[in-house]
């Protein structure tokens, strides 16, 4: 979540529970490749396992987020594909990414050519009842189909 779950929150997250896993706010490619990518990134190894959420649509720039994120060390890498905000709207990530699924899975393709290990796509549902659930969930396998062949997994979260 921005601006919730910053290294403080992880910290104090970590001393809560030693079998949660924990995520990065989702931190836009830019942000990473323009600004201050140590203040961005660093984290306390007590954190680990903890995952780098990515936001962003532009194929090159997430591939380089996503190699400097494996730099830093984090256990995975995730594009964030869920956040429905009014600030990632303008800026085509979030959510508003899975509109279009050539440009979703040219950044998926980027980011796995520069990041080795585990990446994943995160995708956030919200609350729904069951039958629009069920309808939701066919049409995100019908479109992790058309973009698997980049992706080693996929996490729904509500």
């Amino acid at each position: 979540m921005m601006k919730k779950t910053d290294k403080h929150f992880r910290f104090l997250s970590r001393s809560l529970s030693e079998n949660a896993y924990l995520y990065t706010e989702m931190i836009h490619s830019n942000a990473i490749i323009k600004g201050d990518s140590h203040k961005l990134l660093s984290f306390n190894d007590c954190e680990q396992p903890v995952a780098l959420q990515l936001g962003g649509s532009n194929p090159k720039d997430l591939g380089i987020a996503a190699s400097i994120g494996e730099d830093f060390g984090y256990s995975e890498i995730n594009l964030n594909v869920g956040c429905p905000s009014k600030k990632v709207k303008s800026g085509n990530f979030g959510v508003f990414l899975m509109k279009d699924k050539n440009l979703l899975s040219e950044c998926l393709y980027e980011m796995k050519k520069m990041y080795l290990y585990q990446l994943l796509l995160n995708a956030e549902l919200g609350l729904m009842n069951l039958k629009e659930r069920i309808f939701s969930l066919i049409l995100l396998m019908k479109f992790l189909m058309l973009v698997s062949k980049h992706l080693l997994f996929m996490q729904e979260r509500q």
